[in-house]
């Protein structure tokens, strides 16, 4: 089994603005903790602070106070090797995959940089890593030699999501990451992450604003608004149990569309 990884908020605040204009906190006084073995969602309305707790996760953004830290190392500061460690331990699938590719470069290009860089493989190797990754999230390798614009958003959803599970990172961090996916395509790469981070041992943080999917792939829920934490514990607990009535709010509406259930099971 491979050595836990950790990531850890304390007290963390992110504010925009100030300086003559008024500032905007998005993040309030966050803590979190999150190692590989969890799988934790994140949920909440947009603007409530998920995508800003994901930039700071991964080292994008600098909490404005309070600490971030990998293995008890701040992110904001970490040396460059310990952050080479980082970038190969903790693995970003962002929802935008129009910019997160190179439009120049095949697929294939994409997902071998970081078997080269952060594992040392040669190209054989990588390309062994990668045909065995594209199959088992159902993609034809052949489709990587095309080019971004040269497949389907789903598609190029999941050659994201490959890229990120090539290197086997002991967290990986999903911010929106199926919401291009055509539902029965959702349930089969929801699936394939449950599997994977059994198998591995790895941590996962599904951010999303869609709470059924969340509910599905996480063992703990964390509800966030206005900046703010407001309930977090395990998932049936915070789907049938709702202390906070933002949480409330939100789990009937998905139970009046039927998209869950309105007893524990």
């Amino acid at each position: 089994m491979s050595p836990s990884a950790t990531i850890q908020f304390s007290d963390v605040r992110r504010s925009f603005g100030g300086r003559g204009g008024a500032a905007h906190t998005a993040v309030d006084g966050v803590d979190l903790l999150v190692d590989s073995g969890r799988r934790i969602g994140i949920v909440g309305e947009s603007g409530s602070g998920k995508s800003t707790v994901v930039r700071m996760m991964v080292g994008l953004d600098a909490p404005t106070s309070g600490s971030v830290t990998f293995d008890g190392n701040p992110v904001a500061t970490m040396p460059t090797a310990a952050l080479r460690n980082f970038r190969r331990q903790v693995q970003l699938v962002a929802q935008d995959t129009s910019s997160s590719f190179d439009p120049r470069r095949t697929l294939r290009d994409a997902i071998r940089k970081p078997c080269h860089n952060l594992l040392g493989l040669d190209t054989a190797s990588a390309d062994a890593a990668i045909d065995a990754t594209l199959a088992a999230l159902s993609l034809d390798p052949a489709l990587a030699s095309r080019k971004p614009h040269q497949v389907s958003g789903g598609q190029r959803q999941r050659f994201s999501i490959a890229r990120a599970l090539v290197v086997r990172p002991r967290i990986i961090v999903c911010d929106e990451a199926v919401s291009a996916l055509d539902v029965s395509v959702q349930g089969s790469v929801l699936n394939l992450l449950k599997e994977h981070c059994e198998a591995h041992d790895a941590g996962l943080v599904f951010v999303s604003h869609g709470l059924p999917a969340t509910a599905f792939i996480a063992d703990e829920l964390i509800v966030m608004y206005q900046g703010k934490i407001v309930e977090h514990g395990p998932t049936g607990q915070v789907l049938f149990a709702s202390r906070h009535p933002y949480t409330r709010s939100l789990v009937d509406a998905y139970r009046v569309t039927g998209e869950l259930p309105v007893e524990a099971a």
